[in-house]
């Protein structure tokens, strides 16, 4: 099943990253100097906490649909579509 979203494209010198879900920004790499990070792209799929906020019981992680890894995949896949442009 996918929850989710990613969309990548090139704005001039630098890129847009966006996701139907909530941002994971602070953990974000991008190959462009400049890189802008958007939530909720398309709609909004479901709040996505952080790999670290299931460990400190942070904010609503007993109610997300993704596991405590999902954050991290998303990076990764995200800074892979990145790396395409």
């Amino acid at each position: 099943m996918v929850l989710g979203k990613v969309i990548a494209r090139i704005c001039g010198h630098g890129a847009s990253r966006g996701l139907s879900l909530e941002p994971v920004a602070s953990r974000m790499r991008s190959p462009f100097a400049t890189t802008f990070f958007s939530g909720y792209t398309n709609g909004m799929t479901a709040y996505m906490p952080t790999s670290e906020a299931y460990d400190e019981g942070g904010h609503e992680v007993w109610m997300t649909p993704f596991a405590a890894e999902a954050s991290g995949i998303v990076v990764e896949e995200s800074v892979k579509l990145l790396n395409e442009l």
